[in-house]
């Protein structure tokens, strides 16, 4: 008897399968959103594996996630704009996406750092990476306070810098957008930012 040739559908619904067999084990071990569980989700999402049972995301991530769509979509958009790193953090310590983007800079191969020393991202250094977590937000909040009156250029400066971040993290987001709904919410919020800042602009006075 002739063997049957698997078709491409049989091998989506194979790899979906194997996929959502490591998202299961991932829950179970971690019971947070991991590094790993997000990275499922966004595979599963832009290579649309989920075409194998269901015909929309929206169902996919109903039926056999458990989770809304705008969740699933947040934090696959967490991983696109940060990478594993913030997943890794924020299994050891309650940390917001804001408090990150704060400390950002001074995380950097699986560590952060403060005072000249690395601190390793891992659970037995879970009290010493609260510390510094807390120390670093607390330079952040009191930095503006403590320079009163540093000159606008220095502001200009600090907001050119954080500009060009943004303008990177649109650009690597960018790159992973490829469902059309995700590009135009991105260029949405692109053209939207854009706007404000041109209006702002215009209300500058010239020399």
């Amino acid at each position: 008897m002739d063997q049957q040739t698997p078709s491409p559908f049989d091998d989506e619904k194979l790899k979906l399968g194997l996929i959502l067999g490591r998202r299961r084990a991932l829950a179970g071990v971690t019971g947070r959103c991991s590094a790993g569980h997000a990275d499922v989700l966004r595979t599963v999402r832009d290579d649309r594996l989920f075409r194998a049972v269901c015909s929309t995301w929206d169902e996919f991530c109903s039926r056999y996630l458990k989770l809304s769509r705008r969740h699933a979509d947040r934090i696959i958009f967490l991983l696109n704009e940060f990478g594993p790193a913030y997943f890794e953090l924020a299994e050891l310590v309650c940390i917001t996406p804001e408090q990150f983007r704060e400390i950002q800079p001074a995380i950097r191969n699986h560590g952060i750092n403060v005072n000249g020393e690395s601190i390793l991202i891992v659970p037995d250094n879970a009290t010493q990476v609260f510390a510094a977590i807390k120390e670093l937000l607390a330079r952040s909040e009191a930095a503006p306070l403590a320079v009163p009156d540093r000159s606008v250029s220095a502001r200009v400066a600090a907001l050119s810098r954080r500009a060009a971040r943004l303008g990177a993290a649109f650009h690597r987001l960018s790159k992973r957008a490829i469902l059309p709904d995700d590009r135009e919410q991105l260029r949405g919020c692109a053209l939207r930012l854009s706007k404000h800042l041109a209006a702002f602009a215009a209300e500058i006075p010239k020399s």
